[in-house]
């Protein structure tokens, strides 16, 4: 750690613990419980809170090493990744070089899946800075999308299924599931409708109603989950005459007005359903 940022944050701490330096212990634990409750911009290192046990040990380190007791000790071992023995980094290191284009998650997946990590095995953050400090960690960059709308009513609708909270039906739980069409150029929902999951025959209730409302579209964009991939929506939609589009993989921005929509019923309705 830099000598000056270190020397600022036992600034900091003496600045925190002097009100009661010669105060009764009852006095001490009261203040540094409220104290507990705020929080603090530390230098180097953001906005903190501390715990009022973590108080209490800074004014007894000041009492027995004065103002350097309250300079944070730099760890001898740091960057060193104690948990990971070099067998370990070795075999991350010749994994990575196969799998450079996962993500961080997908790869400690892979190496979870392979034993790598051993058991139990080391946290994902733990990996991700050894990745980072081999430079073996790929940041991913997010390719600007442009707004679009389409010109007229039908021309495109966008379908999805929304994860619900868990309600009773009959004696037990289950996962309430919203599907929904919109319309992509007047945002209108053309049709919704609640079930217990993701199948055709919530698709099919809900696509069927908003065709019967609002008549044809000449395409139906939804993802490539197992209901829109099904024969079912294939067979249906060509018989209609209704192109038939799905997203890429895991590209749900590209259905940003229905995942809109679904965070306004997050926040505006289902905080208030118990």
């Amino acid at each position: 750690m830099d000598k000056k940022i270190a020397e600022s944050i036992a600034f900091l701490r003496h600045q925190i613990i002097s009100p009661v330096l010669m105060d009764s212990i009852p006095a001490q634990v009261a203040y540094f419980e409220q104290m507990s409750q705020k929080e603090f911009d530390v230098p180097g290192r953001g906005r903190r809170r501390y715990s009022a046990g973590t108080m209490r040990c800074w004014l007894c380190l000041y009492r027995k090493k004065g103002f350097h007791g309250l300079t944070p000790k730099t760890r001898v071992d740091v960057g060193s990744f104690r948990s990971l023995s070099e067998e370990t980094k070795i075999q991350i290191r010749k994994m990575r070089a196969d799998y450079s284009d996962l993500s961080c998650v997908k790869f400690y997946d892979r190496l979870i899946n392979q034993g790598v990590l051993g058991l139990p095995p080391i946290g994902i953050e733990t990996l991700r800075r050894f990745l980072k400090t081999e430079g073996l960690y790929k940041i991913r960059t997010a390719t600007p999308r442009k707004r679009f709308e389409m010109r007229y009513f039908g021309e495109l609708w966008t379908a999805d299924f929304m994860h619900g909270p868990k309600l009773f039906d009959g004696k037990r739980k289950r996962r309430a599931i919203l599907m929904s069409i919109i319309d992509d150029h007047s945002r209108m929902i053309v049709g919704f409708q609640w079930g217990w999951a993701e199948n055709t025959k919530l698709l099919e209730n809900v696509f069927k109603e908003a065709i019967l409302t609002h008549g044809l579209p000449d395409r139906f964009y939804c993802d490539n989950g197992p209901a829109f991939s099904s024969a079912y929506l294939s067979l249906v939609t060509a018989n209609l005459g209704v192109g038939l589009v799905h997203s890429k993989p895991y590209d749900s921005p590209s259905r940003g007005k229905i995942e809109r929509f679904f965070g306004t019923v997050r926040k505006n309705f289902l905080q208030d359903v118990k």
